[in-house]
């Protein structure tokens, strides 16, 4: 199989860290921690990597003109969170759907809700110390 089948040549670690501009040893520390979000296989004890995913890493990761790092950080982090309260509400509802509402008063250890967009600076009277 060549080139012309529609495969493509992998890329090893070193020449991928070379594109990136970081050490060898940068991308084995974070293959190891898991914070490395590129696509790879193990061939061994080496690794390799498609010229896509590296491809498809650098436009993830690219900042655009004006767009400052802490931007697209934040950006993203309230996408997890927005993805986090869907999947929540979903399991809410297959727990509703399988045991049904909770009885009535199950959840009356609870304090009562308050504002909650209002900012608490003390304890309320009720709560015990």
């Amino acid at each position: 199989m060549s080139q012309e089948d529609g495969y493509k040549k992998l890329l090893t670690l070193k020449e991928v860290a070379q594109i990136l501009n970081v050490s060898t040893q940068w991308m084995y520390r974070h293959i190891k921690t898991g914070t490395l979000p590129i696509d790879r296989i193990r061939v061994g004890k080496e690794f390799r990597f498609s010229p896509a995913a590296i491809d498809q890493f650098l436009h993830q990761n690219s900042i655009a003109a004006g767009e400052d790092y802490e931007t697209k950080r934040l950006l993203a982090k309230r996408q997890q969170k927005k993805e986090g309260v869907t999947e929540l509400k979903s399991l809410f509802k297959e727990w509703d759907d399988v045991m049904g509402p909770p009885p009535p008063g199950a959840f009356n250890f609870l304090p009562k809700a308050r504002n909650v967009t209002a900012k608490v600076t003390e304890a309320p009277e009720d709560w015990p110390e």
